[in-house]
């Protein structure tokens, strides 16, 4: 039986290079190795810069059935792949003329690294089949989808394809959708399929957390989307379920909207409890379907927002405890899995008080013409300094430069975990 050693693991592509992997079929085995039998496909996987790749044929469809494998070498390590690439690539074989390099989806892309986050606005990214400035995909109106749909959307990258003016954090995370245009998730390393809603709560509960517009998909409706259509969808490109990322960011517009319910001399930590039952409940759902990677970022310090902000330490830092013991229970309660909570509140504290540290020079206030179109070539016009300058995008969002900082910090606890 081949081991975890026998099977091949992906170079990561560099993220501040355009690049590209492809595949070169051998005629023969390139070493003795008792594990391949001789009739297998041997393959060399090489990554080029795009502007001095060599020429090659793209080939990309769909592959076939996933209990329908067979194992080729890639640089002599084991890949699946389905019956009919097999086949395919033994007829390309069999011609002695072909010997150009290959570009085929199911080889160069790495198809086991995905993400697949969920929450508000600080966590969607725009998408060319969501509503506009409000989610990748659908809203309650449109809440299925099919397939074809969800792998024909494309993300957007603008100054309005995220709630920061620019690239957010899960796609500075996944390297996704980072640079301004139309991005196919399928072609990215590490491929983003965010379900994340802005303006989202965890529930809808009339005089609790009431929707804040009729087309808002709650996080709970959020995971019954991705339970009925997106995961269905991604298990039919083979994703990798114990592979997968599942991200969860949300709590931004339940402790606001408590206040605003509520009033501000409510008792709020049973109010919490309630949202963060609500929260498990739903990730147990995802769970379920077999995902065992967790992702779980606690609130910033929205005590320190522009203004006059409607919550304060002591109410952020009782949230963040609440959902820190539901996370840890969750943890308790599923040896199988793998729950990681990164602490978004300190990180930001830090970075707010050492702000200059990271060419910040307001952390009070915002741009008022952050929305403009012209804001990133003439923010003078409106009496700003460059938006990479300022922590707060606008009364109630990070800009862009403030994920960049966060996902940083992000990616290197991360990588210690």
């Amino acid at each position: 039986m081949p081991q975890t050693s026998d099977f091949y693991r992906y170079r990561e592509l560099d993220g501040s290079k355009q690049q590209i992997r492809l595949a070169r079929l051998l005629r023969s085995q390139p070493v003795a190795n008792t594990l391949y039998k001789r009739d297998f496909i041997y393959c060399e996987l090489e990554i080029f810069d795009m502007n001095t790749a060599p020429e090659f044929i793209a080939l990309s469809y769909t592959w076939g059935g996933p209990s329908d494998n067979r194992y080729i070498a890639i640089n002599n390590k084991l890949l699946a792949v389905r019956m009919n690439l097999f086949d395919f690539l033994s007829a390309f074989r069999a011609d002695e003329a072909n010997t150009q390099y290959l570009w085929i989806d199911q080889i160069c892309i790495n198809q086991q690294d995905t993400a697949e986050p969920f929450g508000d606005s600080y966590t969607y990214v725009q998408g060319t089949l969501g509503h506009q400035n409000y989610t990748f995909i659908g809203d309650e109106f449109n809440f299925s989808f099919a397939p074809a749909q969800l792998f024909s959307n494309r993300i957007v990258q603008n100054l309005t394809g995220t709630a920061e003016g620019g690239p957010n954090w899960v796609e500075l995370l996944t390297g996704c959708g980072v640079e301004d245009g139309l991005h196919n998730p399928r072609e990215c390393d590490v491929q983003l399929w965010d379900f994340a809603y802005a303006g989202a709560n965890t529930f809808e509960e009339a005089g609790f957390t009431p929707l804040h517009h009729n087309h808002t998909v709650s996080l709970e409706r959020q995971i019954e989307q991705f339970a009925s259509y997106g995961s269905p969808a991604l298990e039919s490109i083979h994703l990798n379920k114990k592979k997968a990322l599942v991200a969860i960011w949300i709590g931004i517009n339940d402790i606001n909207d408590l206040v605003s319910t509520q009033g501000k001399n409510a008792s709020f930590a049973p109010l919490y409890e309630k949202i963060q039952d609500r929260v498990f409940e739903n990730v147990e759902k995802i769970y379920e379907l077999g995902y065992k990677n967790f992702l779980f970022m606690n609130l910033p310090p929205l005590d320190r927002g522009p203004g006059t902000p409607n919550v304060n330490a002591s109410l952020v830092a009782s949230f963040n405890k609440i959902h820190a013991a539901h996370a840890n229970d969750f943890q308790s309660d599923h040896k199988d899995v793998k729950v990681l909570q990164f602490d978004v509140n300190s990180v930001l504290n830090y970075v707010l008080d050492h702000y200059q540290d990271y060419g910040f020079k307001n952390v009070t206030d915002y741009c008022p013409g952050y929305n403009q179109p012209d804001i990133l070539t003439n923010p003078s016009q409106y009496g700003c300094t460059d938006l990479n300058t300022y922590f707060w995008y606008n009364s109630g969002h990070l800009t862009s430069r403030t994920h960049e900082v966060m996902t940083k910090a992000l990616k290197r606890w991360l990588s210690k975990q």
